[in-house]
């Protein structure tokens, strides 16, 4: 019963690793026979149904899983969830979410009988009751049979839905009694009605249409009823039935005079015009097929697509033939063509088993593939349409789609073929402005066009019908496109160019609430659901649809391989398989879920993203990369690509890179000294430009002192005769520390600093006099002899080092240059660990109170990508100990502070000691601090007196609530905005510690302490060594972490890469550039990103949904310009409401935000509503900054009402590809 159970949960969901409950009595001792209690315990069965089992091997499988959950049966439920601890999920119970109990009849229905009353069992059915999980079968054998009941959540499944699974259940039951031995895979599930219904009632789509006319025939027939009726518009132009038919035959016999005949590819490169019909109809009359090319797609694709298909010629326009590359393939003028006499019909040998067109889309190898469709396909298609529409509908047929793609099939035949008329328009968007805008009655495009038409309230009132199709539909669009009151029907249509343009369809309900469904299989047209091993799945259960029909195309052209992949036979019927997952509801509509591979719908467009990923990993500067659809604003889907820099190329833009880091710190470091706007109060302490990341306002002096005052005892504690301070800023530490040695050595990268520092020295010769100054960078250290200096200090400098290698590189050199015994002082170290701790603080600090989690969640992974500064992990410091021999010790400490501060809190100093011959080495017991109060570790010190002791794990209260909110921000189902994220660490109680509390116990029991990071791992935990003051003065103490063993080698590691943001400043312009130059333009990412790594699942995939939210606002290359006209200060506002970004300056360029055509749109409405009609789509694209745009808006303001009118007037028609 459990095996058949979890045959049918694996069959369901389309998952190997299946994990069921099952409840115990937990009664299997003797002592307990006598009790009175509850003593079930559940019991995880969990079965891997992997490797094609058969359903006796499922069997074994459950039995021995069975048979060692009973040997373990005392194991209580939730101690094991507490060892397992299972990411928690508070709709689902840990572990497993589905029970399978089996009762026996006299627990279950005990006989009792009780004075004066009779006792019976109700036998009806439909019992309400309480779920512990989302479904519970209870079986219990009666008699020969076995009855039972299911309970499930109400909220996740209907009655009708457990309903039909049980009957499944029953089914597979009885088919594997009757063939055990067959694979799991293959055992039936459904009955025979149930596969009737979804094989052959709801494919039942059958419809006559003629099966020897092709698709121009249609249109001669027209001509024939309608010659006078207009057939086609643009702009100003006009043709009727009559007109267009002329053209298009003297132009078919010319094409023949050229060769053209059946199965003859001829490529049509035009700008959008009645020419373009007229050669469209012109090459299939001749007979020939035609193959579109988009001049405004790069040479390169244009190029493939020229080589692939093997043209037998071109037909273009004068502007077009610019755009297409060098190739043998003769160009004909289409106007310059169309000269021939002969009007009458073209007499071909074609018939409707021949090609009609070709459609080059999207391919995963990194090459368009060709799909080839006979004339047969789109002639049952367009009988098709005549069914569903009416002649009003038709009357008036928006065709906005590129000849590229398959809706312009729609859009251009059906029309045509029928009595209507065609409105031609750049795109869809385009409609308000069309001279016939009026006349349009059907509109056929992509839901995101739609909903910005619906946005700007520019549908015209003669539109009836709209067609949606290329992207998922949602509810909301359908409902706000009835709220206008002349559209009558809204309809959801769904199809791959591979089975000529639609497939399925359907009517959306006005009013209605549930989500759109992709309808019902068109005319001749027939679906399929199967799972992976081609089998038909039940209604509400995900397959792959599969299609078949009239509709399906020939083949993918000249690619017999991915035809024989996509195109398979089953039942000896040819389907197609689509890659989407779907599944059918109850009524016989197909719900559509996603994609199963990476294919996705931008704006329409199908994009195989492992195409655009392919041609990324060509560059050579490119190690990795990976493309994905994000809809991160609803409505607004847009290509994404994150890629990993290859370390070579990365490396040799190091140097170059590390100057322009340095450079612009030198920069920094002179403006914040002479630009400082706080009084200094004591000149031998300024603390110009240190200032809290959290609000930007000065850190009070009382905590720099005592911020300083901590690295000058752990100097001064050496006793250095000589100190050589590098990046010794305004003087901060050298005027405390120099006056008690013999020689002082500062170095510094600003000028302006040193020059402070001598203003100070030159007034007390006898202090400073054997101070010395010098500007020089860290690494600068080659005219230095070797062992000089009894301390190298290197205080609030690292972070500033624009990589690891050239810490590691300041380390060595400092190394040769200090003596035996001395040591290498590294101060103000940012924690690496706490990286993130650290932004999440912040932005939680900063953020406004309504802000989301996820919003939140998003702000800290940009300013963790926009980090300029170093961190290192302290385990870096131990590791160095086996790249560099003479470092003999390591000292790590956290740093003091009695008020919290990023100072304290994110940052520590090391020690590393140089050739040391200490008296002693201090390595002390360690006890474990979990759970461990100041009072507790008092108590232990006052009655155990120990001359050392180490206390490891103890929670650091500085960081432990930072940390805790990395964590809380990580997990999913996380629903707190911010005001109540502050409010529960308000409220938090934790049991942990205030490192300088610990100093204090120190010093009043006679200890000296030892604070570090914990060799644990976890950042906010800390190891304590209280050693007896002194021991330690006579020696070194070491904590956990230092003595650990760390294995260097890829160093990189151990921190962060300071110069990723510069990197990708400069990366991804150069990346844009190459992909527009292979890529259409709808293709080429909105937004890329460089990351350090992708993130892994832990299968080691890439892990798609942990790839963060793109900041474009961080990957321009131009410096921030603040708007300063009240005009730039409003187009900032409108495009940052477009584009979604906080901060936008006036010269960065919209497209290398994420701007795109629709957005482009977006902004030119908004500036309309703004200024006026001072802004049109063409003028955006030749000038796509807001500088620019505010200076044209200006200009055009000062002119004359007659000088304006007569811009608009003149004014080149806007074009862009959509």
């Amino acid at each position: 019963l459990l095996a058949a159970f979890k045959i049918l949960l694996f069959r369901y969901s389309g998952q190997e690793n299946i994990a069921v409950g099952s409840p115990i009595a937990n009664r299997n001792r003797s002592e307990i026979e006598g009790l009175i209690g509850f003593f079930v315990n559940s019991l995880v069965m969990y079965t891997d149904l992997g490797g094609e089992p058969s359903f006796i091997e499922v069997l074994n499988r459950v039995k021995q899983t069975a048979l060692e959950a009973y040997g373990n049966q005392d194991i209580p439920f939730e101690k094991l969830v507490e060892e397992l601890q299972p990411e928690r999920v508070l709709s689902q119970n840990p572990l497993f979410q589905v029970m399978l109990a089996v009762q026996q009849e006299e627990i279950l229905k005990p006989s009792f009988s009780l004075p004066n009353l009779e006792v019976g069992w109700y036998e009806g059915a439909g019992a309400e009751m309480t779920v512990r999980f989302d479904i519970e079968l209870h079986l219990l054998p009666v008699g020969e049979e076995i009855k039972g009941f299911c309970a499930y959540n109400r909220d996740l499944f209907s009655a009708e839905t457990i309903s039909r699974m049980m009957s499944h259940y029953e089914n597979l039951l009885s088919a594997a009694v009757e063939t055990p031995e067959r694979p799991v895979s293959q055992l039936p599930l459904m009955t025979e009605s149930e596969l009737d219904q979804i094989l052959v009632e709801w494919n039942n789509t059958k419809t006559d249409y003629p099966k020897d006319k092709c698709i121009h025939q249609l249109f001669e027939e027209q001509v024939e009823k309608n010659p006078d009726e207009v057939a086609v518009v643009f702009e100003e132009q006009s043709l009727t039935y009559s007109q267009l038919n002329t053209k298009a035959n003297q132009l078919a016999h010319h094409l023949q005079s050229l060769g053209v005949k059946p199965e003859m590819l001829v490529g049509i490169c035009v700008e959008r015009s009645v020419e373009m019909v007229v050669g469209l109809l012109a090459i299939l009359k001749a007979g020939g097929a035609y193959v579109p090319l988009d001049p405004n797609y790069p040479t390169s694709r244009l190029a493939q697509i020229l080589e692939d298909g093997e043209l037998h010629l071109v037909l273009s326009d004068s502007n077009s033939q610019f755009h297409l590359p060098e190739t043998q393939t003769p160009i004909i003028d289409i106007n310059q063509a169309n000269t021939v006499e002969i009007q009458a019909n073209v007499v071909s040998n074609v018939n409707p088993q021949n090609l009609a067109y070709v459609l080059y889309t999207s391919g995963s190898t990194g090459r368009p593939k060709g799909v080839a469709i006979e004339h047969r396909s789109p002639v049952s298609l367009l009988y098709w349409a005549r069914e569903v529409y009416t002649q009003e509908e038709l009357s008036g047929v928006l065709a906005s789609t590129s000849i590229c793609f398959d809706l312009s099939v729609f859009e251009l035949f059906v029309p045509l073929s029928w009595g209507g008329k065609v409105i031609l328009a750049e795109n869809a968007l385009h409609l308000p402005e069309l001279p016939a805008a009026g006349e349009v009655s059907l509109i056929n495009t992509v839901p995101s066009a739609a909903r910005e038409l619906v946005r700007n309230q520019t549908i015209p009132t003669g539109v009836t019908t709209v067609n949606l199709a290329g992207e998922p539909l949602d509810n909301q669009l359908v409902q706000q496109l009835y709220e206008q009151q002349t559209i009558k029907a809204v309809y959801n249509l769904y199809g791959p160019s591979e089975d000529t343009t639609y497939s399925t369809y359907g009517l959306m309900e006005k009013g209605g609430t549930k989500s759109p469904t992709i309808g019902r299989p068109i005319a001749n047209t027939q679906v399929y659901i199967f799972n992976a091993h081609q089998q038909p799945v039940p209604i509400g259960v995900a397959g792959e649809l599969h299609i078949a029909g009239e509709g399906l195309a020939r083949s993918y052209l000249k690619q017999a391989e991915l035809t024989a992949e996509k195109f398979i036979f089953w039942q000896e019927k040819k389907l197609y398989k689509t890659g989407d997952l779907v599944r059918y509801l109850s009524d016989g509509n197909i719900e559509f879920i996603g994609r199963i591979d990476h294919q996705v719908k931008i704006r329409g467009y199908r994009i195989e993203t492992g195409e655009i990923q392919g041609i990324l990993n060509e560059h050579p500067k490119v190690q990795q990369a990976v493309v994905i659809a994000r809809e991160d604003q609803p409505g607004d889907k847009r290509l994404v690509g994150y890629l990993v820099a290859e370390t070579e190329t990365a490396t040799n833009l190091n140097q170059e890179l590390s100057n322009d880091q340095l450079s612009n710190w030198q920069e920094v470091f002179n403006e914040q000294i002479e630009n400082e706007d706080r009084e200094i109060t004591d000149p031998l302490f300024n603390i110009s430009g240190w200032r809290s990341s959290y609000d930007n306002q000065p850190i009070p002096e009382k905590q720099m002192r005592l911020w300083a005052g901590d690295v000058v005892t752990q100097v001064l504690a050496a006793k250095p005769k000589s100190v050589w301070e590098i990046g010794c800023g305004t003087g901060m530490l050298l005027f405390q520390i120099a006056p008690q040695t013999q020689n002082y050595y500062g170095t510094d990268i600003s000028n302006v600093s040193l020059e402070y520092i001598k203003k100070q020295i030159e007034p007390e010769p006898d202090k400073y006099s054997h101070v010395s100054l010098a500007q020089k960078r860290a690494e600068d250290m080659a005219d230095v002899a070797s062992n000089t200096f009894d301390v190298v200090l290197l205080s609030s400098i690292v972070q500033y080092f624009p990589s690891m290698e050239y810490l590691l590189q300041v380390i060595e050199e400092s190394i040769r240059v200090v003596k035996p015994g001395g040591m290498i002082f590294l101060g103000d170290i940012r924690n690496f660990s706490l990286m993130k701790a650290f932004h999440s603080s912040v932005q939680l600090y900063q953020a406004t109170p309504s802000l989301s989690g996820q919003q939140l969640k998003s702000k800290i992974d940009r300013k963790m990508e926009q980090e300029t500064e170093l961190l290192v992990s302290p385990e870096l410091f131990v590791g160095l100990k086996e790249k560099y021999p003479e470092i003999s010790h390591v000292q790590i400490r956290l740093q003091r502070g009695r008020e919290n501060n990023e100072l304290n809190k994110y940052r520590y100093n090391v020690l590393l000691h140089i050739e040391a011959k200490p008296g002693k080495v201090i390595t002390p017991t360690v006890e474990s601090g979990a759970a461990l109060g100041v009072k507790e570790i008092e108590t232990y010190l006052r009655e155990q007196k120990p001359e050392s002791v180490c206390f490891s794990g103890l929670v650091n209260s500085r960081v432990a609530n930072d940390v805790e909110l990395v964590e809380l921000l990580s997990q999913p189902e996380s629903k707190q905005n911010v005001q109540q994220l502050r409010q529960f660490f308000k409220s938090k109680e934790s049991k942990s510690i205030e490192p300088e509390r610990l100093y204090e116990l120190s010093a009043s029991l006679g200890y000296s302490l030892e604070l570090c990071w914990s060799a644990q791992g976890s950042p906010e935990l800390m190891d304590a060594v209280f050693v007896r003051s002194e021991l330690a003065a006579e020696g070194i103490v070491l904590t956990p972490l230092t003595q650990k063993s760390v294995v260097g080698g890829n160093w990189n590691n151990y921190g962060n890469n300071p110069l990723i943001s510069q990197l990708r400043k400069e990366l991804i312009p150069q990346l844009r550039e190459y992909l527009e130059s292979r890529l259409p333009e709808y293709m080429v990412p909105s937004g890329l990103m460089v990351l350090s790594q992708l993130p892994l699942t832990p299968n080691g995939k890439v892990d798609r949904k942990a790839l963060p939210v793109p900041d474009m606002a961080s990957s321009v290359l131009t410096e921030y310009v603040a708007p300063q006209t009240e005009t730039q200060k409003i187009l900032a506002e409108i495009w940052a409401e477009v584009l979604g970004i906080e901060q936008i300056g006036i010269h960065d360029n919209f497209f290398d935000l994420g701007g795109h055509s629709l957005r482009a749109t977006q902004v030119v409405s908004r500036v309309r509503q703004g200024f006026g009609n001072e802004l049109t789509l063409q003028g955006l694209f030749e000038s796509p900054t807001i500088a620019g745009i505010a200076k044209n808006i200006e200009v055009v303001r000062q002119l004359p009402q007659d000088k304006t009118t007569l811009i608009s007037e003149t004014e080149e028609y806007e074009r862009f590809v959509l």
